[in-house]
């Protein structure tokens, strides 16, 4: 009986310990627009209008959260108000780990090609050479 509730055990901490992650791909903005993801936590109302190749992951129990997206580098991004710039050395790890991130966020070099902002609510953006993400780190507790 006891090797029985043991076993019961082990299995409900497992299950407490995973966490379901939902991954979406967006060819452009439009798709995502129309799927009612613009100017939601995953994908900010100010993400930039030539956007494409849009790939989020979101957990379905906190709000933590990735996204990576291409843009025409000659477009200018207009930050929130609420962004604020920080150094490289402040950028937080993703929350999770996907292959289309890049693997120099967070930054592991001296120089780096994108500008880092923090944006409230524990989210953080960074953009260069026509690359753009956004992530939020920590979910709810």
């Amino acid at each position: 009986m006891r090797i029985i509730h043991a076993s019961l055990l082990v299995c409900i901490l497992a299950l407490l310990g995973c966490e379901e992650i939902v991954d979406v791909h967006y060819a452009n903005l439009d798709e995502a627009r129309k799927a009612g993801m613009i100017g939601s936590e995953r994908i900010p109302a100010w993400i930039p209008e030539s956007a494409h190749t849009i790939s989020a992951a979101h957990s379905v129990a906190n709000d933590r959260s990735m996204l990576a997206a291409e843009y025409d580098a000659s477009e200018s991004i207009e930050w929130e108000p609420h962004c604020s710039q920080i150094s490289p050395a402040d950028v937080p790890e993703p929350p999770f780990s996907r292959p289309w991130w890049p693997g120099d966020i967070p930054v592991r070099f001296a120089t780096h090609r994108h500008a880092f902002f923090e944006c409230g609510n524990g989210s953080f953006a960074a953009w260069g050479q026509g690359e753009f993400y956004f992530w939020k780190p920590r979910g709810k507790a």
